[in-house]
């Protein structure tokens, strides 16, 4: 049975210890499995692959949280990456259970994250933000839910007022045409936009001016 013959902490790596069976490198684990670790201790076959198989799931765990720092996160999306990182399914899959019962991926409130932050930051119509939210992995059930409490026609005009203002000199069609592209292209339908259009010519204080 191979016993452990040394157990030294890898240089410019502080969290990583390489682990010598019968003087030979066997394998790297991180600090926290180490601490269970001592010199002559014996393992069995299944320690030693018990021991890779913990340290790989620590090691794709710590590069999971380091991704989800950055932002929230889909499950899709980090199931991709973590496919990227070539994890093995087995540990990709316990990463994931262990993230959502420490509720770090939950797709009900990265929707919720991804609308608000969406509203706050660079407004869109729901078709556009259903489409961004299905394309990251969402279910339609929870893409609805977080797109009930959106008031898509005061969402519309604000930003309609806000680019009127830069096209007030223009005849009605060329207004309608390019402040409706513009609006069209953030993802808003058109009946709603066309509700906006209407209220930004007249806010600009022409609704009563010949249109060509």
């Amino acid at each position: 049975m191979p016993t452990i013959t040394r157990l030294l902490q890898q240089p410019g790596r502080s969290g990583m210890v390489s682990v010598f069976l019968d003087n030979e490198f066997a394998l790297a684990v991180d600090l926290d499995l180490a601490a269970n670790l001592f010199v002559g201790q014996q393992l069995t076959d299944d320690l030693v692959r018990n021991l890779r198989e913990d340290n790989a799931y620590q090691q794709a765990l710590a590069r999971s949280l380091r991704f989800l720092g950055y932002r929230a996160r889909s499950e899709l999306e980090l199931t991709q990456r973590l496919k990227e990182w070539d994890v093995d399914p087995g540990i990709a899959a316990r990463v994931l259970s262990r993230l959502r019962q420490l509720r770090l991926v939950d797709d009900q409130a990265f929707a919720a994250w991804w609308v608000e932050s969406r509203g706050r930051q660079s407004p869109r119509g729901r078709l556009a933000m259903h489409a961004e939210l299905r394309g990251k992995g969402v279910a339609d059930t929870v893409i609805e839910e977080a797109l009930a409490e959106i008031d898509e026609d005061a969402t519309v005009l604000r930003l309609a007022l806000a680019r009127a203002a830069q096209l007030r000199r223009l005849p009605r069609p060329d207004f309608d045409r390019r402040l409706g592209g513009f609006l069209a292209r953030r993802g808003f339908s058109g009946a709603t936009i066309r509700r906006a259009l209407a209220q930004a010519w007249a806010a600009q204080g022409m609704a009563d001016l010949p249109e060509d």
